[in-house]
């Protein structure tokens, strides 16, 4: 079951992320890719959630802590996820910023959990790992303020 999950999860978040690329640009609601971005969001935390629950008791506590600690951040992500749409839908002033600070944060978390779960698969030491993961998330700041900066 815990492997199922576990693939499940990360097919959800990859198409995510790639949703959630084509719904940076939206003007309005009428687009298939922000129902898909939305779905595979909840996805990806419904099966990240099973995943964790599935091997809950063989975990020590500080595992335990990690894993909470990850599903609270994916539900957060889909609280994100919801507001984007909102201000989408509503588009009250100065909603743009909003909107992609919103999606903004669900692709820098992506990116960096795909980047932290690869260097991790391919045996990079714990160090890498941390500075790879930094990088990105700075990288990726940096970009969201930009896209940002045009809409102020």
């Amino acid at each position: 079951m815990h492997d199922t999950m576990i693939v499940l999860h990360a097919a959800t978040a990859v198409v995510c992320f790639v949703a959630g690329l084509a719904v940076l640009g939206l003007q309005t609601t009428r687009s298939t890719w922000l129902p898909v971005y939305l779905a595979t969001l909840a996805g990806m935390t419904v099966f990240l959630a099973a995943a964790v629950a599935a091997d809950w008791s063989e975990h020590d506590t500080g595992t335990r802590i990690t894993f909470g600690a990850l599903t609270a951040l994916a539900l957060f992500m889909c609280w994100r996820g919801y507001r984007a749409a909102v201000e989408l839908r509503t588009q009250p002033p100065g909603w743009r910023p909003r909107y992609l600070g919103h999606i903004g944060f669900t692709l820098i978390s992506l990116f960096a959990g795909f980047v932290i779960v690869g260097a991790i698969d391919l045996g990079a030491p714990g160090w890498l790992v941390i500075l790879i993961a930094v990088v990105g998330v700075v990288v990726g700041i940096q970009l969201l303020n930009r896209a940002k900066a045009r809409y102020r």
